[in-house]
C-alpha cells in the first residue's frame, strides 16, 4: 500500500513539474491560466469568401496544443478559404502574443477539383504551399454537402489530429494535380472550423 501511494504521489509531482502554465481564451474573452502538457499556443483563424471582402471569421485563440496542432497553413474550398496562423512555445505563459494574418500567396500551378453545391467538376488553382488536394463532405442540418479544394500538408495533418479529438470521421488529402476526383468521405462541420477550434487544443 505504501509503495502504491508513493507511486501515485510521484506521478502527481511529475505532472506538476512537466505542466506548463498557458493562457486560454478567445479574442472576445478573458484569459485565465491553465495547466498544459505539451505547448502553449496562440492561433489566428481567418475565413473569407471567394473574391475577398470582410472575413467571415477572424479569431485569436489561446490554449494548449500538441506539436502536430501548430499549423501554419490554409484550406481553399473555392467558395471559402480558411487560413490558420499559429505560434507555439514551451515556457510558462508564453502565449501572450498575438498572431498576424498570413499574407495572400501567389498561385503555384497546382490544380484541384472544387464543388459548387451541385457538382464537383470545377477546378481551382492552389496558392503558396497548398500542395495537396482535399475531399470531404460537410453535414449541416442533416444534409451532406460535398466539398473539395486545395490544402497545405500541415493543414491536412493538423485536421487529422482535430478529427480524433472531437470524434470526427475521416477526410482525404492527396498529392498530384486533380487527384481529388474520387468518392467523398465524411467530415462533420469542417466549414465551420472557427467555432470548432477551442476543441482543437487540449
Amino acid at each position: 500500500m505504501g509503495l502504491q501511494l508513493t507511486l501515485i504521489l510521484t506521478c502527481l509531482f511529475c505532472y506538476k513539474a512537466l505542466a506548463l502554465k498557458c493562457y486560454q481564451c478567445t479574442s472576445q474573452g478573458t484569459c485565465p491560466q491553465i495547466d498544459c502538457v505539451g505547448e502553449c499556443a496562440t492561433v489566428r483563424v481567418t475565413s473569407t469568401m471567394q473574391g475577398g471582402g470582410a472575413p467571415l471569421v477572424d479569431l485569436q485563440l489561446k490554449s494548449c496544443a500538441a506539436p502536430a496542432e501548430c499549423i501554419n497553413g490554409s484550406l481553399n474550398l473555392g467558395i471559402v478559404k480558411t487560413v490558420l496562423g499559429t505560434k507555439c512555445c514551451k515556457t510558462d505563459l508564453c502565449n501572450s502574443q498575438t498572431v498576424s494574418a498570413l499574407p495572400d500567396k501567389p498561385p503555384n500551378g497546382k490544380r484541384c477539383y472544387t464543388c459548387d453545391g451541385h457538382t464537383c467538376s470545377g477546378t481551382i488553382t492552389c496558392q503558396g504551399d497548398e500542395n495537396q488536394c482535399i475531399s470531404t463532405s460537410v453535414d449541416v442540418g442533416g444534409t451532406k454537402t460535398a466539398m473539395k479544394g486545395c490544402a497545405t500538408k500541415s493543414f491536412c495533418d493538423g485536421i487529422s489530429s482535430l478529427q480524433q479529438s472531437v470524434g470526427m470521421t475521416k477526410m482525404s488529402c492527396c498529392v498530384g494535380n486533380l487527384c481529388n476526383s474520387g468518392n467523398m468521405v465524411n467530415l462533420s462541420f469542417l466549414l465551420m472550423l472557427g467555432p470548432l477550434l477551442p476543441s482543437f487544443f487540449h
